[in-house]
């Protein structure tokens, strides 16, 4: 499976596979700790993520800053198409990460969606965004006083993953992957050897065959 480019790449996941046959893959290769943790919900189950990491680092702050919500700006404008903004832990529920005018602002660069490891607010508009956004709830609260971003491009740990930037990241309605660079071919390519056996698992199921015949055929279930 030779894809010369991401788009591709990108269009060929969205098309065939689906997280949970990833993750299966990623366990086969040894990387047992790659999906992130249940609470990091997409606002529109609807909407497949698939694109590259850029990291935001959030600090707590309880003071007004000196400048708005830290690198938040020069990271948004560094954005280029098929950018996914993955946002650090935030473990005080204190900062709200995302929202409305950072999602524009990132769609328009052509980034492809957010993962939040915090709150999102501006939930109406978000969803009418076409622009996949996974976050661990809804707060009103502005991040003013309460949170900035201190680095951007950087190693940071979302949903219990630790995420580089460049990394593959897919989510659907089941949840959020992350692919390492070193096993990406290797996952992907087992991932759509999968997905054939399960199609085909499925066709002769549907006409009739016991499961065990199946799973002997095809070893997928």
């Amino acid at each position: 499976m030779q894809m010369p480019s991401d788009d591709e790449r990108f269009a060929l996941m969205r098309r065939r596979l689906y997280t949970a046959v990833v993750a299966d893959m990623l366990d086969e290769v040894g990387y047992e700790n790659q999906t992130m943790r249940p609470d990091i919900r997409p606002l529109r189950p609807d909407l497949v993520l698939v694109g590259r990491a850029r990291t935001f680092l959030w600090r707590p702050i309880y003071e007004l800053e000196k400048v708005p919500v830290g690198k938040a700006i020069p990271a948004l404008d560094a954005l280029r198409p098929g950018d996914v903004v993955v946002h650090s832990t935030d473990p005080t529920d204190r900062i709200v990460q995302w929202g409305a005018l950072m999602a524009t602002a990132a769609k328009m660069r052509g980034a492809v969606g957010a993962v939040v490891d915090g709150l999102s607010r501006d939930t109406k508009e978000l969803l009418g965004l076409d622009f996949p956004v996974y976050s661990r709830g809804h707060r009103p609260t502005p991040s003013y006083r309460r949170g900035i971003v201190e680095e951007y491009d950087v190693k940071i740990e979302c949903g219990g993953v630790t995420v580089l930037p460049g990394q593959l990241v897919f989510g659907d309605m089941d949840g959020i992957v992350v692919i390492p660079h070193e096993v990406e071919q290797q996952v992907l390519e087992m991932a759509l050897e999968k997905v054939q056996g399960e199609d085909n698992t499925r066709r002769d199921l549907l006409r009739g065959d016991l499961l065990a015949d199946v799973f002997a055929r095809y070893h997928a279930m």
